[in-house]
């Protein structure tokens, strides 16, 4: 080394910064925290906003008889309502609990940067995966009124397809003051 070279040290977060932390450790979360009893106090709204009658139009969505809004006690004792609860329940799980609890240790808990990079790197890419596969689902069945047609659909198309952005920002090093790091 260098005489004159100032020797840096990367901490974790110059690899996940305050920005990321908030995004992913509190606002996420935050959402899905929200959203969850909102399905609870009104499942027929919920249950209806996935494939809104008479916009749905995705390639694999088959149309049945034309049928009224059922009310909250006849979609509350549905299978398709139940399911809907215990898959949104399994996607919190992973969205409002693991991922912020793996990227708060890799932030606070680990003491070498790499490791913090590489921890914060498995844990976003296989979340964009997830958002990836859901915006697809959302229009697999919506079809392309979920892009500017029922709010609800273009919310369940739009929020993953902003969390992929966001996530593909840190993995391309935006607002990072160190991104690569590289190990002794």
């Amino acid at each position: 080394m260098a005489p004159n070279k100032k020797m840096t040290t990367v901490t974790a977060a110059d690899v996940f910064p305050a920005l990321y932390m908030y995004l992913f450790l509190i606002i996420e979360p935050g959402i899905i925290w929200i959203a969850l009893p909102l399905i609870l106090v009104d499942p027929s709204h919920h249950f209806h906003s996935l494939a809104p009658a008479g916009l749905t139009s995705g390639p694999y969505f088959t149309t049945s008889p034309s049928s009224p809004p059922a009310s909250f006690l006849q979609v509350w004792h549905t299978p398709q309502t139940r399911e809907l609860l215990y898959l949104y329940v399994a996607a919190m799980a992973f969205s409002a609990v693991v991922e912020p609890m793996l990227l708060y240790l890799a932030r606070y808990k680990l003491h070498d940067a790499r490791d913090t990079e590489l921890v914060a790197t498995g844990v976003l890419l296989s979340f964009l995966a997830f958002d990836v596969f859901h915006a697809a689902a959302n229009w697999a069945v919506v079809g392309s009124e979920s892009l500017t047609g029922d709010m609800y659909a273009a919310i369940n198309f739009w929020i993953p397809v902003v969390w992929v952005v966001i996530r593909s920002m840190w993995l391309l090093g935006v607002g990072r003051s160190v991104t690569h790091c590289k190990t002794e």
